[in-house]
């Protein structure tokens, strides 16, 4: 007849190989930490649990029975099988094999998978890359696995979905080099009155800055719409439309010779926040962690420059009779 699992102590395990390697109560007491009676009560329970005697005198001593010799391997694997079931499990990035899955918009991934690529690589060589694009994957990817980690500016998630803040900055404009707005200082009706690039994957015109502009009675132009703020920039560096962008997304962009210039907005807007999201599945697993702790790393890193941007005087701009510069801008 099977015995019910729920009989099962395995602490009466660990005095069973005790008794059975010491062949003797009170020895086995000494290594358990307990009294010798208690230690004859739970030699008592393991014989009542396996119906067999177990240890029997034998003169001075106590022999085993069959019963107990043939316990003695499959008890020391048992043992040590739990015992490696509740140690935390050992991990070593550099023997990691796996394939973690990013989801992003294009921006992201496009300024960020070259630092995050390099840095996987250089710390665990068996880990590949995959960046799901942003709308792509279903809203429950997170929850099914299919997506480990999500980067963007947040949204609605399901309830139990983690995020962590990685990065705040603030949105500036971005005009070609010799663009007539820089002719003046940059005023609220100045930047409204020139035509605009609007980036929006879901093709929409109004955000943040409408809505700042809309506070001071004002409206923009909305030219173009287009789906990533490179596509933003790019069109900007080549035409009379003027955009805005994230700081150190527009500061990189010129890093790479984009002739652009960057300049501080003439009102507030909301700074934009940068989030990882994953699912509370991944939590406590050692290489999720891992991973998305060098996510983090790689992300804070890329960006402190951009992050704390500070438009600076570009000393090539015409200046106004009163010696004033006539935009606040930066290369």
């Amino acid at each position: 007849m099977l015995r019910p699992l729920q009989s099962l102590d395995l602490n009466l395990l660990v005095a069973l190989e005790l008794l059975l390697e010491e062949e003797n109560v009170t020895l086995a007491a000494r290594r358990y930490g307990r009294s010798v009676p208690a230690m004859s009560r739970i030699l008592a329970r393991l014989r009542d649990m396996l119906d067999d005697p177990l240890l029997v005198r034998a003169g001075q001593r106590l022999a085993p029975t069959p019963r107990a010799r043939a316990l003695r391997p499959v008890l020391s694997k048992l043992i040590a099988d739990a015992r490696a079931l509740l140690e935390p499990p050992q991990f070593d990035p550099a023997t990691l094999a796996r394939q973690f899955t990013i989801q992003s918009n294009e921006d992201l991934a496009t300024s960020l998978s070259g630092a995050i690529v390099r840095a996987v690589k250089t710390a665990a060589p068996g880990v590949s890359l995959r960046f799901a694009p942003e709308g792509r994957e279903s809203e429950d990817a997170l929850r099914n696995g299919r997506v480990d980690l999500e980067l963007g500016s947040g949204g609605v998630h399901p309830p139990e979905i983690i995020s962590q803040t990685l990065f705040r900055q603030r949105f500036v404009g971005a005009a070609r080099v010799g663009h007539p707005l820089f002719d003046a200082l940059i005023t609220p009706q100045s930047f409204a009155a020139v035509e605009h690039i609007v980036r929006s994957r879901r093709g929409q015109a109004w955000g943040p800055i409408d809505e700042a502009l809309g506070r001071l009675g004002l409206a923009r132009r909305v030219t173009l719409i287009v789906p990533s703020a490179r596509a933003a920039v790019s069109v900007a560096a080549h035409s009379d439309l003027v955009t805005a962008a994230p700081a150190s997304f527009v500061r990189s962009l010129i890093r790479e010779g984009m002739a652009v210039h960057a300049f501080d907005l003439p009102f507030q807007t909301p700074d934009l926040a940068i989030a990882q999201s994953w699912h509370p599945q991944f939590q406590a697993d050692a290489a999720h962690r891992w991973f998305r702790d060098l996510v983090a790393g790689v992300i804070r890193g890329s960006v402190s420059d951009g992050a704390a941007f500070t438009a600076t005087p570009n000393l090539d701009l015409p200046t106004r009779r009163d010696g004033r510069l006539t935009a606040a801008v930066a290369r």
